[in-house]
This record gives C-alpha cells, structure tokens and sequence, in this order.
C-alpha cells in the first residue's frame, strides 16, 4: 500500500475498487486539469480537495475496476462542445483507461441480489 489511510482497506486493496460514474467524471477531470474541477459542469459540486483525497485513496488499490458502461456515462457527462479541449481531454480520458481493469458484466447480473 503506498498511504496510510483513516480506515483499514487491508483485505480489499489487491481486489480493487470500483468507481462509479460520478467518481469517476472528478477522476478524470482532475486527471486532465485540476483547475478545471471547480469550472466544469458536471464537477464543480466538487473541490480540488475532494480530488485530491479520491486520488490518494485510489492509489491504494491494485487496480481501478470499471464497466463500459460506467465508461460511457463517463464520456457522456464530460462532453463538450468546445472542439479543441475535446481533443485534449479524451486523449487524456483514453490513456486513463487503459490503466483500468474493465469488466464486461451482464446487465441482467447487476440486478440479481446476491
């Protein structure tokens, strides 16, 4: 583990984490441009400092675990239409992907309880 948190994530760190999508959009955006986190749309609710801690925490885990689907909603909300920070920022979203651990998991398995 590379920092010690307030809690023990101990017997989940080398399973990985899921972020979801809303994390996922302050991830990315951060990831790009910390100094857009305050300005942009769909994470401006959020601080620097919110960034900041999902970051250190998400270092802790082996790997980030993701759906194409929570990809897609990802994109979706970090749409713009301004061409040349659309560029940038999905290049940016690219790279970022392929360090996660994706999984193909059937919609109809998501909504069975366990």
């Amino acid at each position: 583990m590379t920092e010690t948190l307030p809690f023990d994530i101990s017997k989940h760190y080398k399973k990985g984490v899921v972020v979801d999508t809303n994390l996922m959009v302050l991830y990315i955006v951060g990831l790009f441009d910390i100094s857009l986190i305050e300005r942009h749309n769909k994470t401006k609710a959020y601080t620097k400092e919110d960034f900041l801690v999902l970051y250190r925490l998400l270092k802790n885990f082996n790997a980030i675990l993701t759906t194409p689907n929570i990809l897609t909603e990802t994109s979706n909300l970090t749409e713009t239409g301004d061409q040349n920070f659309k560029n940038s920022f999905f290049s940016k979203f690219a790279e970022s992907i392929d360090s996660f651990d994706e999984r193909h998991i059937k919609s109809i398995d998501l909504t069975k309880e366990n």
